[in-house]
């Protein structure tokens, strides 16, 4: 099955209001609370997401057209889809946090701003070593030159000469 794609005549780059976005990692712990002392706390997965909210700026005809791609196309936003991240333009996998709704405002006239809250699964701001494990994709990801600039950008200390991941073997 193919994933659906964001209605493409909403550049969301462009409707995108740089007051109204937000990021966060979304939660990826898990707690117990022993009867005394403090609580013992894990991580629930190796990969977390990205939980990002942020407003779009829309005719009422746009809102109409998101409205009916989060009721029909995405099912309510159970399915995942493909959109352009609102902050640096790359391409990722979304999909609607639960429960929450494309919501809608007056701005002025017959313009809007409707707040998407959505789950980043992949791309964006997603780092390729953990989308290949994520996928399963067997590539070598790292060389002499490469690989510093890298592991710094995860923000790792240390010198590798190359990294490999296959999950096929």
């Amino acid at each position: 099955m193919t994933t659906a794609a964001f209605p493409s005549y909403i550049d969301v780059f462009e409707a995108a209001l740089q007051s109204g976005y937000g990021s966060q990692p979304e939660s990826n712990q898990v707690a117990f609370q022993p009867q005394t002392g403090p609580a013992i706390l894990r991580r629930r997965t190796s990969l977390s997401q990205d939980l990002e909210t942020f407003t779009l700026r829309l005719t009422s005809t746009q809102y109409e057209q998101v409205k009916k791609f989060y009721r029909y196309t995405v099912q309510d936003g159970t399915l995942p889809f493909t959109m352009e991240h609102p902050r640096n333009r790359t391409t990722g996998t979304w999909q609607f946090v639960s429960g929450q709704t494309p919501k809608i405002a007056a701005a002025y006239g017959v313009v809007y701003d409707v707040q998407l809250q959505l789950r980043l699964l992949d791309g964006g701001e997603s780092h390729p070593i953990l989308w290949a494990l994520y996928d399963g994709l067997s590539e070598d990801i790292g060389a002499a030159d490469d690989t510093p600039d890298l592991f710094d950008d995860l923000g790792c200390v240390t010198d590798p000469v190359s990294v490999t991941v296959d999950l096929n073997t």
